[in-house]
């Protein structure tokens, strides 16, 4: 899991526009040398590069339009979910399952959610993870919500690095700028999203707190700020935070504490079993969502 050690900036640009999308995706790296596991699928069975650049306007429109309107007189809640390394089938089905999950938990507060994934399977319905496709998800979530009542969850899933960022690059690894916590809080910010759930699935993820958290904000990360976390590996259907997380009582109607105490004790007892060192899952809660990280399914109205 340290990736990042190998991560290296380019230096072309490209200019992503369309259905009010506008963005630079500068230090772009094309066909660089990764330290991941190559994708099973080869990178000539990818869609042409020009090709998906042309439809990511499209893509962003289809799953912005495919969110519901929000029904007045109750808390709505949108997601957003985040595969950023595409050389990896595992994220993207923890990056799908986080929606699932949103749905099942919140019930009929739950308008629905949007998928950003630089995996192969995805790269045909859905658009780029990039920081760009992140501001533009969050406008088009902003401009539905009642900002001082409903909630986004915002669930990233890849590998990460201390200086607080996920990897984000095609299977054939053409590499985009990361995504960070300091682009990921200006894109909430310029899209008005106060009262958000943070949740970063990767290493080193608690670096990620220090930028988001805030009195309106839950940030809930796979790992200590200085620790790796596991499970990283297609031969697994989740990474060891999001099996314990996603599939734990979350599923089923818990608190977001509840939750997330269950996930920690189960990966610290895997890393335990294996030998690892302790990844140390963390946890950041806003003053004013201490109702929500305790409030169970059972007990909303």
């Amino acid at each position: 899991m340290t990736w990042w050690r190998v991560f290296k900036r380019g230096s072309a640009a490209i200019a992503l526009a369309g259905a009010g999308v506008f963005a630079l995706l500068s230090d772009v790296h094309i066909g660089g040398a990764s330290a991941t596991t190559a994708s099973a699928q080869p990178a000539a069975a990818m869609p042409s590069f020009n090709q998906l650049y042309r439809a990511q306007g499209q893509l962003m429109a289809s799953e912005l339009g495919g969110l519901q309107p929000r029904v007045a007189g109750r808390t709505n809640v949108y997601a957003i979910a985040v595969a950023g390394q595409g050389s990896m089938q595992l994220f993207s089905r923890e990056a799908q399952l986080a929606l699932q999950v949103a749905a099942g938990r919140f019930g009929g507060d739950y308008r629905g959610g949007v998928l950003l994934s630089n995996v192969l399977s995805d790269l045909p319905s859905h658009p780029w993870a990039t920081h760009a496709s992140m501001e533009a998800a969050a406008r088009g979530i902003g401009e539905r919500i009642d900002p001082a009542r409903d909630i986004v969850v915002i669930y990233l899933t890849s590998h990460g690095a201390p200086d607080a960022w996920i990897a984000t690059s095609l299977p054939n690894n053409t590499v985009f700028p990361p995504i960070s916590s300091a682009s990921l809080a200006s894109a909430l910010s310029q899209a008005g999203i106060k009262r958000r759930i943070v949740i970063v699935s990767a290493c080193f993820s608690a670096s990620w707190i220090p930028a988001l958290a805030s009195d309106d904000t839950i940030v809930i990360t796979a790992a200590a700020k200085d620790r790796t976390s596991f499970g990283c590996d297609d031969s697994r259907y989740l990474t060891y935070f999001g099996e314990a997380f996603l599939e734990g009582p979350l599923a089923r109607g818990a608190s977001l504490r509840e939750a997330f105490e269950t996930a920690r004790g189960k990966v610290a007892k895997w890393e335990a079993q294996e030998e690892f060192i302790p990844s140390m899952p963390q946890a950041s809660i806003g003053r004013n969502l201490q109702g929500l990280w305790t409030e169970r399914a059972a007990a909303k109205k």
